[in-house]
């Protein structure tokens, strides 16, 4: 199902751009209808296939997003802050999909942060080996917090 969900954005993207920043735009407008489609279909019986929509969205949308905002402190917090917007869609339209892809985007900044951290290096300052495991530890119980948070407010009452 995912596969003409790519051939058609492939084929909008060829056709209408010529590459660099506009296909990216063209790729976050694509990534958005196909949520709007998505949550459409959401809405009626045939809920289970809307996974694919979403699926396809939130590649579309999380791939924009990172091709914009790869190079910079600033870009690398926006990723994490774009992260944890896919994770509220996710408790709002109930699909896990776009909770995975936030927390991936999440980790990438994560990761960005925790290499550029731990390569400081210099003869007069030690290593920082204790830095990972702090910091994905916090991130960790980042997530865990996210989680209780979303499911709370899915609970009745």
């Amino acid at each position: 199902m995912v596969f003409p969900l790519f051939s058609a954005y492939y084929l909008v993207t060829d056709v209408l751009s010529g590459g660099g920043s506009w296909s990216a735009v063209l790729t976050l407008a694509i990534g958005l209808v196909y949520l709007a489609i998505g949550v459409n279909i959401d809405r009626g019986p045939r809920r289970p296939y809307g996974f694919w929509q979403h699926l396809t969205a939130g590649l579309l949308i999380g791939g924009a997003l990172f091709y914009w905002w790869h190079s910079s402190e600033a870009d690398y917090a926006l990723l994490a802050t774009a992260g944890v917007v896919f994770v509220g869609i996710s408790a709002r339209t109930q699909r896990s999909s776009w909770a995975v892809l936030g927390v991936a985007g999440f980790l990438v900044s994560t990761v960005h942060w925790v290499s550029d951290w731990t390569s400081v290096f210099s003869i007069f300052t030690p290593t920082r080996d204790w830095v990972p495991p702090l910091v994905y530890g916090i991130v960790g119980f980042f997530f865990v917090l996210l989680g209780l948070l979303v499911e709370r407010r899915r609970q009745p009452g």
